[in-house]
């Protein structure tokens, strides 16, 4: 039997390769094995064998290794990197390389951060327009995932009217929460916050 670490390195032009064991092969009991072979900047592929993990040995392993892997160009227009292919497989890199797909990814989650920015002051200005001076975030911590709701009141909150929020929604820590200031541009103050509070009672 393969140990469940083993790995290869090896050269295939001018791209170093590096070969692992997927912990789905000892994981379940009867699994193939099953290994990812990945080049130096993410782009990977997977192969598996055609029978269990748990009777395969080094030489098993060495023949996934064997054929060549293909790598394939970057669809973006001046990129001069490549992507290793699939082999069928499932692929969600639209033929980009792994450094334009992740710049691409950031761009979008920029573009998405700034957008719920925008959205929140725009928010914020409504709610200042009618009358409310604080905002309360308050994450609760229950069964499930934790979440977040916000309060909103023209006057202070109180420590006690946002320990009421969170018994009643059955939140087991009680101070993770933040009071912010509104203003008519939409900006937010901090003003306390529940850090200093004894937060599991």
């Amino acid at each position: 039997m393969i140990d469940k670490g083993h790995k290869k390195t090896w050269k295939q032009g001018k791209e170093m390769l590096v070969a692992s064991i997927d912990g789905c092969s000892w994981m379940y009991d009867g699994h193939v094995l099953q290994i990812t072979i990945q080049k130096n900047d993410g782009s990977w592929v997977q192969r598996k064998a055609d029978k269990a993990f748990r009777v395969c040995t080094v030489r098993d392993f060495d023949r996934l290794c064997k054929r060549p892997v293909k790598f394939n160009p970057c669809v973006r227009p001046g990129c001069k990197h490549t992507w290793i292919d699939k082999e069928g497989g499932y692929t969600n890199r639209e033929g980009m390389c792994e450094s334009c797909f992740t710049a691409r990814m950031r761009a979008n989650l920029d573009q998405e951060l700034a957008q719920e920015q925008d959205d929140k002051k725009a928010r914020d200005r409504r709610a200042y327009a009618k009358g409310m001076r604080f905002v309360a975030v308050i994450w609760i911590h229950a069964s499930g995932d934790d979440y977040s709701v916000e309060m909103l009141q023209n006057v202070m909150i109180s420590n006690d009217h946002i320990l009421r929020v969170l018994r009643n929604r059955r939140s087991r820590v009680l101070n993770d929460w933040t009071v912010y200031s509104l203003s008519k541009e939409g900006n937010r103050r901090f003003v306390r916050d529940g850090r200093n509070m004894k937060g599991d009672k």
